[in-house]
């Protein structure tokens, strides 16, 4: 198994180490048996914390990514500690969090060069859903593990200390302020519902979890 994700010609091992640890990532996934490097995620109780690296399309249109496997840090020398310390730096130094429709508008803007919401719509919008995920919004659901400070200003906003936490896909968390109606069963039906609705299925697992700041 070779390194095939990595297409940069590199004069020396030392280059190449360098490149190889500046895209890894810790992101979250349902246990698998693939050989991958993984560790329990205590955080999140029925996933997986992996690790993977993240690059850029050759076009630079968009990104993409690989598991990375024990052979991979064998093959440059990079003990699997060391790649862990360094997945965890480059993912907590990354952290997003925002509110949803400021997010939507993001987007909107980015594809269609116009806001999806008015200014005045945002700001008289009473109860608020949050994204969590990375800088680039991509392979992002790990940035949750790591958000706790970010999370404080944002509940500070939001003026609640306790959330529900989505793990809507491999790329993001969806957070609710809770508000202590429902319970968390109730949650996953929604969110089953609305894969159902929807067509999409990308969630991570079939739960969702409590946060509390």
């Amino acid at each position: 198994m070779g390194l095939k994700f990595i297409t940069k010609e590199f004069q020396t091992i030392e280059q190449l180490r360098e490149e190889f640890l500046g895209m890894l990532r810790v992101n979250l996934r349902k246990p698998e048996e693939d050989g991958a490097v993984t560790r329990e995620c205590e955080m999140f109780p029925g996933l997986e914390e992996y690790i993977i690296s993240v690059r850029e399309t050759p076009d630079g249109g968009s990104y993409m990514n690989a598991l990375v496997f024990p052979v991979h840090l064998e093959a440059i020398g990079i003990n699997t500690a060391d790649a862990w310390e360094t997945a965890v730096k480059n993912t907590s130094g990354a952290v997003r969090i925002d509110e949803l429709h400021a997010a939507m508008n993001e987007l909107a803007m980015d594809l269609y060069g116009a806001p999806v919401f008015t200014p005045e719509e945002l700001e008289n919008d009473g109860f608020s859903l949050y994204i969590v995920t990375n800088e680039i919004h991509f392979a992002g659901a790990g940035a949750i593990l790591y958000c706790k400070e970010l999370l404080k200003d944002v509940s500070k906003d939001a003026r609640t200390s306790r959330w529900i936490a989505y793990p809507s896909s491999p790329h993001e968390w969806i957070l609710e302020p809770d508000i202590g109606m429902g319970s968390l069963e109730d949650r996953v039906s929604i969110m089953l519902g609305v894969d159902r609705e929807t067509g999409q299925d990308n969630r991570l697992i079939d739960k969702v979890y409590y946060l509390t700041v």
